[in-house]
């Protein structure tokens, strides 16, 4: 479902993680994992109809790197929850349910 080329983050969530790794050394992707399942665990959802594309940060990472072992999970729980979703908006959906939760 989220596209094979490179995703990003939202600017404020890859600005928040980069203060983080530097105090604790964790790596973005990790945290970024942690945040999209906090969001589901909170009931988080994005009304694909009234959406708004904030700014996106720097790193441009592909899915496998993101997500890693998760990667299944992740693009089974967006479909699930967005079905007519298109992988660009699946991508900026996962961007958006990790910022959720920063």
């Amino acid at each position: 479902m989220l596209p094979d080329r490179k995703i990003a983050l939202t600017r404020k969530s890859e600005d928040r993680f980069k203060r983080i790794k530097q105090s604790t050394g964790q790596s973005v992707n990790q945290q970024a994992n942690e945040k999209y399942f906090s969001s589901l665990e909170n009931g988080y959802k994005v009304n694909l109809i009234q959406i708004d594309k904030p700014d996106m940060g720097d790193i441009k990472l592909e899915k496998a790197t993101w997500l890693g072992e998760c990667q299944k999970i992740v693009e089974l729980t967006l479909k699930d929850l967005y079905p007519t979703a298109t992988n660009e908006e699946a991508a900026l959906l996962w961007a958006l349910h990790v910022e959720s939760q920063v």
